[in-house]
């Protein structure tokens, strides 16, 4: 069966998010730095580019900055713009977060990406945060999920998946 979210109830859920998010200071800066807000029927549109991801890979959480830059480097240009969607810092409405089809998505500059949105897989009830060239050419995903029984060697990484039209196609 497949899932189909509520997107009344999704839409709702986006608005009180960014509300939330405008009174965290972090959030703000990340906000603030980017392009343009992309809510639903158009978020939904957006995401649904998103599936499909391909090869699974990690990041350690110690030297998470590093080899996400290096990530970046790898498959993307510093002058693209991005679609991202931010999961997460959305305890104090959902203990358990939303669907990511209930978050915004925005879109933002590499140098953004970088500078304000990258630091925020350092909060504590980070998610997800998936990345995106406007094209689709490459998406990669990183989470924070609890694999750790699948994959007991990760349980200090952060898990990556990546969808590239590129000839390069592993991490």
């Amino acid at each position: 069966m497949l899932f189909k979210p509520d997107l009344e109830q999704c839409k709702l859920n986006q608005h009180r998010i960014l509300k939330l998010w405008e009174i965290d200071d972090e959030m703000k800066k990340a906000l603030d730095s980017t392009i343009d807000v992309f809510l639903i029927p158009e978020s939904i549109e957006i995401y649904n580019h998103f599936s499909s991801k391909k090869d699974e890979s990690y990041l350690s959480k110690d030297k998470f900055y590093d080899e996400f830059i290096e990530l970046m480097r790898k498959y993307y240009r510093k002058d693209e713009v991005f679609y991202i969607l931010y999961c997460g810092n959305t305890s104090a409405l959902n203990k358990f977060g939303f669907s990511e089809q209930s978050y915004p998505i925005f879109s933002v500059t590499y140098k953004n990406l970088i500078d304000y949105w990258s630091s925020l897989i350092k909060k504590k009830d980070f998610f997800t945060l998936i990345i995106s060239d406007i094209s689709f050419n490459t998406v990669i995903d990183i989470s924070d999920i609890d694999n750790h029984a699948e994959n007991p060697d990760h349980t200090n990484d952060y898990t990556v998946f990546l969808k590239t039209n590129n000839k390069l196609s592993s991490i």
